[in-house]
């Protein structure tokens, strides 16, 4: 689902960290399933996949929609080293770009002016921003 590009910052500190992190919907679907993976500060990530594997329900995850169960072995849920957060405060540092964006305002929007609405929150040097969208 999610990839760093070749020669990603194996040093830099970890910016979103997820170890064996599985999101249940619904009446016991998992959305997510013991998923691992790490983004470092500096790397460049596109999440891509097909239809219903997951993209969004990674994001929402992220944003804290929705919520992981957190019993499962060697469980690490942590973004910029925190385990816990406000939502409020951790999504005003998250710049998110997506189709929806797109349809939810007028069509003489360009989808290179739904990217560039998340540069200002990105620009910061601490900002995570996702781009991602089915294929």
């Amino acid at each position: 689902m999610a990839r760093a590009r070749p020669g990603s910052r194996r040093g830099a500190r970890p910016l979103l960290e997820f170890r064996n992190v599985t999101v249940i919907r619904g009446a016991g679907f998992r959305v997510l399933d013991a998923l691992s993976v790490t983004i470092r500060e500096g790397e460049n990530v596109a999440i891509l996949g097909p239809n219903g594997s997951g993209k969004s329900s990674f994001i929402q995850t992220i944003t804290r929609e929705l919520y992981p169960q957190s019993g499962a072995p060697g469980f690490v849920f942590r973004i910029w080293g925190r385990g816990r957060w406000d939502v409020f405060d951790l999504r005003s540092l998250l710049g998110i770009v997506s189709n929806d964006l797109l349809r939810a305002f007028t069509t003489e929007m360009t989808g290179l002016d739904v990217v560039l609405s998340g540069f200002f929150v990105a620009n910061e040097p601490s900002t995570l921003m996702w781009l991602y969208g089915g294929i």
